[in-house]
């Protein structure tokens, strides 16, 4: 197995009244009309699961359902009930007038119908709208890989309705709920990676650089004085979107600062649930990262300590091990995490060529049982990089047999 070629891509391949009318939010919002059941003879039905449903809960429903069919691989229907969340959100603004107070009838206790002042939007609204507008521009993206602009549109939309949430908690004078603000980070993320990969940073590194930064600030959460039941999820999205957006920076201080922000909040879901391979994974892919980082500057022709490469590498692929092995007893492949170790074992097995030639021949075969494993269970998940090591790996064990 002479000059192997290192595989990348898969590290790179979420006063009132008056005072209240100044703060109406605007509703053009893109692409965010519901479906025309003129058009689409599948009229999609949600079930409510509260018991009590309001109009807030109805929402959740909905954007629950739309979650579900992302998850599901139902692109087209997650699409739908997206686009409908958000058109329920425009029409209870619409009928709220923006958001001064106005009344409702309400059956009192003799039965005969009393006016009843409602109050201003809860911020659990707001999240349901934010989140449904980010969740709608990238599959907007997915579809059509061209449409940054599209998604920009969507992520600031988002970023304004995030926002007013959380002001809401501060005018009733509540601590914002943890989804909001992990939201807002997550979204300021998107917006700055976007922004990145579009090439328009150059035009607004300012805004890049506020947008990482408020991210950043919203994800300073003492975790420990949280109750919430989705806590886990929380710090494990917040951990993934830090990690994602370092994978992203090519400068030395901003890779690491946002490595070191993402480990640590992988840390603390370890503290929170010792046994979550979610977390063990994602120190992996920090320390991944960074091993990436100076491997590339090692191809640019930079001299690099080595050790600057292997440390990270090897704790890279101790992390992926104590993943494996709490997940050892799942039925199914964990493809992430093989990728990521396949790819570790790789780059370990080709710094060793030189100097342990039966070291990295045992790296690379490691490797090629991870990827293997990949294509068992979906040939179309492997990475096109990965398949072709693996391609070069039996052209040669084929040649070597002859």
């Amino acid at each position: 197995m002479e000059n192997k070629k290192r595989p990348r891509g898969l590290k790179k391949s979420l006063a009132q009244d008056k005072e209240q009318q100044k703060k109406r939010i605007k509703q053009d919002i893109p692409d965010g009309a519901a479906p025309n059941p003129e058009q689409d003879s599948q009229l999609r039905t949600v079930a409510i699961t509260s018991e009590d449903p309001d109009e807030i809960s109805i929402l959740k429903s909905l954007y629950d359902a739309a979650v579900a069919k992302q998850e599901s691989a139902d692109l087209e229907g997650a699409v739908d009930l997206f686009r409908g969340c958000i058109h329920e959100c425009d029409k209870i603004l619409r009928i709220r007038c923006g958001e001064v107070l106005h009344t409702i009838d309400e059956k009192g206790e003799d039965g005969s119908l009393e006016k009843k002042e409602t109050g201003p939007l809860p911020p659990a609204f707001y999240l349901v709208y934010g989140n449904a507008l980010a969740q709608l521009g990238l599959l907007s993206l997915k579809e059509d890989e061209t449409a940054t602009e599209a998604l920009n549109d969507h992520l600031e939309a988002a970023l304004e309705r995030l926002e007013r949430g959380l002001e809401r908690a501060r005018e009733d004078g509540i601590s914002p709920p943890l989804r909001l603000r992990i939201s807002l980070g997550k979204v300021c993320l998107l917006l700055a990676s976007n922004m990145l990969q579009s090439g328009s940073a150059r035009e607004g590194e300012e805004k890049v650089t506020r947008l990482a930064d408020r991210a950043a600030e919203e994800f300073k959460v003492n975790f420990n004085s949280i109750t919430d039941s989705d806590k886990d999820e929380d710090i494990l999205e917040a951990g993934a979107a830090s990690q994602r957006y370092a994978d992203l920076l090519q400068e030395l201080q901003g890779r690491q600062g946002w490595n070191d922000i993402a480990t640590a909040l992988f840390q603390k879901l370890l503290e929170v649930n010792p046994s979550s391979v979610d977390a063990s994974i994602g120190i992996g892919a920090c320390q991944l990262s960074m091993a990436n980082y100076y491997l590339e500057k090692m191809d640019d022709g930079d001299e690099v300590d080595g050790e600057l490469i292997i440390g990270p590498l090897k704790e890279a692929l101790s992390q992926f091990e104590s993943a494996q092995q709490q997940s050892k007893d799942a039925d199914t492949v964990h493809v992430p995490l093989a990728c990521l170790m396949g790819e570790t074992l790789v780059n370990l097995g080709n710094l060793y060529d030189d100097t342990d030639a039966d070291k990295a021949e045992d790296y690379w075969k490691n490797a090629i049982k991870c990827f293997r494993k990949v294509q068992e269970v979906d040939p179309e998940a492997l990475p096109e990089q990965f398949k072709d090591f693996v391609d070069e790996w039996e052209k040669d064990l084929d040649e070597s047999q002859e």
